[in-house]
């Protein structure tokens, strides 16, 4: 056992007023390590508490000895004390783990595992009150464990997490034997925390390839010069199935940062500050088994037929790298139809394989008689042949309607209603994939000869909406 020597030091720090008299230090220690004990018999418990802690601590001679002995003396302390040898306690296992895996951390496919493993331990709602990231040192991840509160789990985060190292087939036999003898040693049932390990590990691989994350920015008109600039701000989920983010708390939700001075843009400013978004999110949040995220760009009405989806990012448009969805800024704080929101929703999600005309109908005529054709339970859709007007707009809101595909430009000898079938054709959920894949089509075609580069998808999930909605205020 090699201890370091801030360690040492906090040893000494907090047992020499407990171990102030040779009694005291001998009754502890026996306590801790039984009658019969080697090193009681090798101690001599008289000197300075300064001289006889480290002699004892090397006497001891492992970790499992040395945290006996300060769980027993936690027993008879006040609670501020026990605060600090849990915390000595946290440390000495940060040690052990550090000397097993430190090894390793250089190994990026190796260190990957051990981010995998540890958002696996990361208890529900964890860092929901506090600015949290990917750790991305073995240090930082082991401190972040130490601090995790267990919850419900039968065993404390940092053991979970070791456990699953453990069983890891990317971890080489010595090191894998060597953490599942530390679980042996520190798990309160060691056969049940590897049934359960196994029974996330099936879950996980049915799950791995459908993970979906969001990026959402938002982007709003500046009070001080509504025509030209805009306020910006963004939010990366990288685990966006249903139980794992809330708007509500900001679970699951990753601010991200303007790396500009200004806290108002130009519109032509705002595609590089979608790039550093993307590279925040990639560098910081996204794992190897995430697909790429689906962008949400919430936006006023007059930017919701702007070209969003062709804004470039080192020079390839960004609805052929992404699928990308536009928001309606009017379904934010304030918006008074979210029950009928979200029951229109859930029926789309039970109309994901299939479409009839029933459920995404044309939405031919004014706004007076799309409003009646719209205010219906089984409609969720409609397509429109032009962009729609602020009237459409609010119709669309009023009703509720999630779901709206327009082409933001007529082209000649193209029938757009033939174009339509063309892409609700793998029905509702398939929808923002056919849209990627004709955007992607156009890429090398003229803009005049091809309607991928013309279409705007209105996309609106109940559930998926930016923080400002309850708790964040955009910059003025």
């Amino acid at each position: 056992m090699v201890i370091s020597a801030q360690l040492m030091e906090d040893l000494v720090k907090v047992l020499t007023p407990l171990m102030d008299t040779p009694n005291n230090r001998e009754g502890y220690v026996l306590r801790a390590l039984g009658t019969g004990s080697r090193v009681s018999n090798r101690l001599a418990w008289d000197g300075s508490a300064n001289e006889f802690i480290p002699k004892l601590v090397k006497e001891l001679a492992n970790f499992k000895k040395l945290c006996a002995l300060l769980e027993v003396i936690r027993e008879e302390v006040g609670e501020d004390v026990k605060k600090l040898i849990n915390r000595l306690l946290q440390q000495i296992i940060q040690q052990q783990l550090t000397d097993i895996l430190a090894p390793l951390e250089q190994k990026q496919e190796i260190f990957q595992v051990m981010k995998k493993a540890y958002v696996e331990c990361c208890p529900r709602n964890w860092g929901e009150d506090w600015e949290d990231e990917s750790p991305d040192t073995l240090e930082k991840i082991l401190s972040n464990l130490g601090d995790m509160p267990q919850g419900n789990a039968h065993e404390s985060p940092i053991v979970q997490f070791v456990a699953r190292l453990s069983q890891n087939p990317n971890i080489s036999e010595p090191t894998a034997t060597q953490l599942k003898e530390w679980v042996q040693q520190n798990a309160k049932n060691f056969s049940q925390l590897l049934t359960e390990i196994s029974d996330d590990e099936v879950t996980t691989k049915e799950q791995q390839d459908s993970i979906p994350t969001y990026l959402i920015i938002l982007i709003k008109p500046s009070q001080q010069n509504q025509n030209k600039h805009y306020s910006v701000a963004a939010w990366f989920i990288s685990d966006g199935r249903k139980d794992k983010f809330d708007f509500r708390t900001g679970q699951g939700y990753n601010s991200l940062d303007i790396q500009e001075q200004e806290e108002i843009f130009q519109l032509k400013q705002i595609p590089t500050l979608v790039q550093n978004f993307l590279t925040q999110a990639a560098n910081k949040y996204m794992m190897d088994w995430c697909e790429p995220p689906i962008i949400m760009f919430f936006l006023p009405f007059k930017l919701l037929n702007e070209p969003i989806d062709s804004w470039k990012i080192e020079k390839i448009p960004l609805g052929i790298q992404y699928h990308v969805v536009i928001r309606s800024c009017g379904r934010l704080k304030g918006y008074l139809f979210r029950n009928i929101w979200i029951q229109k929703w859930q029926a789309l999600q039970h109309r994901m394989d299939s479409l009839d005309e029933k459920n995404l109908i044309f939405g031919d005529g004014d706004w007076k008689s799309l409003l009646n054709k719209l205010d219906q339970p089984k409609v969720v859709g409609v397509k429109l042949l032009k962009p729609p007007s602020k009237d459409i707009i609010n119709v669309l809101e009023k009703t509720a309607t999630p779901v709206a595909i327009w082409f933001r430009k007529s082209l000649k000898e193209i029938n757009l209603q033939e174009q339509f079938e063309t892409l609700v054709k793998g029905g509702m959920g398939a929808l923002p994939k056919i849209i990627k894949e004709k955007r992607s089509e156009a890429f090398s075609i003229d803009k005049e000869q091809h309607i991928g580069h013309h279409i705007s998808l209105l996309w609106e999930d109940p559930y998926l909406l930016p923080i400002e909605t309850s708790q964040f205020k955009m910059p003025t």
